[in-house]
């Protein structure tokens, strides 16, 4: 092997290997970009319903509630309220709005965000929030954003060692 074969191969490396780096940073970013915002939906919806006495208020054009707000919100937002008495004891459980919490479930996750004295926070698949004026914990229901998050994270990742391998064998 020549000196112009040893030099082009490890210019070639360097290449393959600084474009992995930029597409691994841009990828990590988008990622980051994607939970971050994923996080503020479900954080919005459940203060808004916290705010709200336990339920999603009537849309209209008026309330600039958000970007996240709309007159579908009511219909598609899975979540469940906790409400409380001045002692953080269960006084009554919501479940009006959600298929998959049975009151034990409820009570569970009550009594973990209840310990750990967090605001906002994360319970699973459940986003929650407590308004301690108000004596209430939200939970929404983040399952779909979350699967959403994760298929890009996996599909996206595999796209990427496609293209490296492509890359490297061209």
């Amino acid at each position: 092997m020549t000196f112009v074969d040893s030099l082009r191969k490890k210019f070639v490396f360097t290449a393959v290997l600084s474009i992995m780096l930029v597409t691994l940073t841009i990828y990590g970013a988008i990622a980051i970009s994607m939970h971050i915002r994923g996080t503020n939906h479900l954080t919005e919806i459940a203060t808004l319903i916290a705010n709200n006495n336990g339920s999603i208020p009537e849309f209209n054009n008026e309330n600039n509630y958000s970007k996240y707000i709309n007159k579908e919100t009511r219909f598609s937002t899975r979540y469940f309220v906790i409400f409380l008495d001045e002692k953080n004891e269960i006084k009554e459980i919501d479940l009006n709005h959600i298929a998959a919490i049975s009151e034990e479930n409820a009570n569970e996750m009550t009594k973990f965000v209840t310990s750990n004295k967090k605001s906002d926070g994360y319970y699973g698949n459940y986003r929650f929030h407590v308004n301690n004026e108000k004596h209430l914990i939200v939970f929404v229901d983040g399952t779909m954003q979350i699967n959403t998050i994760n298929n890009f994270i996996q599909e996206a990742l595999l796209i990427i060692i496609i293209c490296l391998i492509i890359t490297l064998i061209v």
